[in-house]
């Protein structure tokens, strides 16, 4: 068996990017390689996710610290949540910084492994806000040429054609890539000329069984909910609520929140801004619903069969989660407005045929996975 050295977004306070390593470490482990995380942390990306940013990012997120400081006790909460979830679940080298301390690394392994997440997108914030272009590390630039170079499931994101057109040559040191959409596959096929399988993101490669092993059996909230989780910010948050609102009372649901970012004030809402991975996974589970415009909130949805409505929008440029709704011919969970939610008769879900092509898609990617190994 292999030694595999993996670099993800492992470190980001992000439920999906955390998850999402943790997922693809155990998988690799489970077929008796030893994996280690390479604990690649670049300041831009500790900075932005640190409890208050530094100045450089700007007034108006030095404002929105400010109005945070009142939920101070309950972010710091989550701060040591997400610590703790990566210090007690992966298995880490010690940290690097910068792309020449991680060339100290660059023999240490017989296959290196970079994936998933939007890991191949320039427009993330962990990039956009940095001094220097730390990508060329997420394309394993610093690994050995007699090593093996794997890309399983990695996400462009938004990335253009001439964005991946730039990295052609580090593109074309990979053995294999496989994309988690189809986008990116097709993309990185037409620069590279080889096949670019389309596969699912490593969250899914792990059945709800399997994830309910690491989730608490008790429920955080004992009273049914629908679950509100949302990246958007403010205004978004507000046309949430405003449309959530009728649709709880009426089906007798209290609303919980999870909006990392940004509380969610409105009446009704129960905002839980203390949430960390474990958390996260414990109020989908237990969610008699959810709603949600993140990707991650749709994936583990449909993974622990939940009935979930996901606010695609029209027009936009991040299909990730449209993608993934037709690849499962889920597409009418989709929501193209906010007030499509006042028309929700009936919010039951069927998943008999949504949970087959579910596992029929995880063997195949499990299938490409080993074979990349």
């Amino acid at each position: 068996m292999s030694t595999v050295g993996l670099i993800t977004f492992h470190a980001s306070h992000n439920f999906g990017s955390m998850l999402q390593a943790y997922a693809t470490q155990t998988i690799i482990e489970k077929w008796g390689h030893d994996c280690e995380i390479i604990n690649f942390r670049m300041p831009s990306q500790k900075d932005y996710y640190s409890l208050y940013k530094s100045m450089r990012f700007g007034s108006v997120n030095c404002l929105g610290d400010v109005f945070m400081f009142p939920l101070h006790k309950k972010r710091k909460e989550a701060y040591v949540k997400f610590e703790r979830f990566m210090t007690s679940y992966f298995h880490l080298t010690k940290e690097y910084n910068s792309i020449e301390e991680l060339k100290n690394v660059g023999e240490k392994y017989d296959v290196y492994v970079a994936g998933s997440d939007q890991i191949w997108s320039r427009t993330i914030p962990e990039f956009i806000r940095a001094d220097i272009d730390y990508t060329d590390a997420y394309y394993l630039s610093f690994s050995n040429d007699k090593k093996k170079r794997i890309s399983f499931a990695t996400s462009v994101g938004e990335a253009t054609l001439s964005d991946l057109e730039r990295k052609k040559e580090l593109l074309n040191r990979f053995e294999h890539i496989s994309s988690r959409e189809e986008k990116g596959s097709r993309l990185i096929e037409s620069i590279t000329g080889k096949d670019i399988p389309t596969v699912l993101d490593p969250t899914l490669l792990l059945n709800k069984n399997e994830w309910f092993k690491i989730v608490n059996q008790d429920r955080l909230i004992n009273h049914k909910y629908v679950l509100l989780y949302t990246l958007k910010g403010i205004r978004p948050g507000m046309k949430w609520a405003k449309n959530l609102y009728g649709f709880a009372k009426k089906n007798k649901l209290e609303i919980i929140c999870i909006s990392p970012f940004f509380p969610v004030i409105y009446p009704g809402i129960h905002n839980v801004m203390n949430s960390g991975p474990l958390d996260f996974l414990n109020l989908i589970k237990n969610a008699e619903v959810v709603f949600t415009d993140s990707f991650h909130g749709t994936a583990f949805s449909l993974n622990f069969e939940k009935p979930i409505y996901s606010y695609v929008g029209t027009g936009l440029k991040d299909n990730r989660k449209s993608g993934l709704l037709r690849m499962l011919e889920a597409e009418n969970r989709s929501l193209a407005s906010f007030e499509e939610i006042q028309g929700i008769k009936d919010y039951r879900m069927n998943y008999q045929q949504v949970g087959k092509m579910l596992d029929e898609k995880r063997k195949e990617s499990l299938k490409i996975l080993e074979g990349f190994l």
